[in-house]
């Protein structure tokens, strides 16, 4: 008699760079229990609502797809009744449940080296486990599958800045990095770079703010807004000569490549930072923090 295994449902949340790290765990998930489905359950709740991003680039991978945002300005009161209800029960049963080791967190290699053999559902955000190199290039050679030009390939990009703004603009909770400790970086990588008044192309989710916020402090630098997807803004920055991030998932993913691709890349980070990198980067990065 042939054993049926229970798949493994790995939650998700958060824009795409939390997706990544969701991705690199499903990849060492199908290492360590090669007979066991692993199902992505993508959630689109959360302080603002995210889309799955990862789908397309997962074939084969089974998906469920939650719609969990509440929109309070819309839902209507039983609808938002029935959500918080949910999500209720569901956190009193996650209790035993994480005690008998069914649901698990795997945010860190201690957690995941430690998921019992019969764990059938992780939830968490997966961000503090190390990438190793085989891992990125799997991930990197399926996202940036089908990009064919990004504005290196004209000879144009020698400095691109990637500026988290989007949300943060509007959260009490969380603010983006102060635009006077983002020209402290610029002003360091100008000073590692041949060319001095190279133009700076800017990469944002609200990249008009971020080049006029970029203005103010230099009014005669010539900054570029690039407009483009997020899987195409990583693409983009994992090439440029000189990449100078903020603090976002998507500037570590940036990172993350960068760092091992091989090439002589310099890469600019705050000093906020530089604890999460030595968390999920395997070997000793050569990173300059402002």
């Amino acid at each position: 008699m042939r054993l049926s295994y229970p798949a493994i449902r790995v939650h998700i949340w958060g824009g795409l760079g939390s997706q990544l790290y969701a991705w690199a765990l499903l990849i060492s998930l199908q290492r360590r229990y090669p007979r066991r489905e692993i199902v992505l359950v993508f959630h689109n709740g959360g302080v603002t609502q995210r889309e799955p991003e990862i789908d397309s680039y997962t074939a084969g991978i089974r998906k469920v797809y939650v719609q969990d945002y509440i929109n309070n300005s819309k839902e209507s009161f039983p609808a938002r009744c029935r959500i918080y209800l949910s999500r209720l029960c569901f956190g009193i049963l996650r209790i035993p449940c994480r005690l008998f080791g069914l649901v698990a967190v795997a945010n860190t290699n201690k957690e995941f080296t430690k998921l019992k053999p019969w764990v059938v559902s992780l939830r968490g955000h997966y961000s503090n486990r190390t990438i190793s190199e085989d891992v990125s290039s799997m991930i990197s050679a399926e996202l940036f599958k089908g990009i064919a030009t990004h504005p290196r390939d004209s000879g144009l990009s020698e400095m691109a800045i990637h500026f988290r703004l989007g949300d943060l603009l509007h959260l009490e909770s969380k603010k983006p990095l102060e635009v006077e400790v983002l020209a402290r970086g610029l002003e360091l990588a100008k000073d590692l770079i041949s060319d001095k008044n190279a133009p700076v192309f800017v990469c944002s989710d609200s990249v008009e703010i971020a080049v006029s916020k970029l203005g103010e402090h230099f009014p005669a630098g010539k900054f570029i807004p690039t407009d483009l997807t997020p899987q195409e803004t990583i693409y983009f920055l994992v090439r440029v000569l000189c990449f100078v991030g903020t603090p976002s998932k998507i500037s570590e993913w940036v990172t993350v490549f960068r760092m091992n691709s091989g090439e002589n890349l310099v890469s600019l980070l705050p000093w906020q930072m530089e604890s999460q990198l030595e968390k999920i980067l395997d070997k000793p990065p050569h990173i300059h923090y402002y």
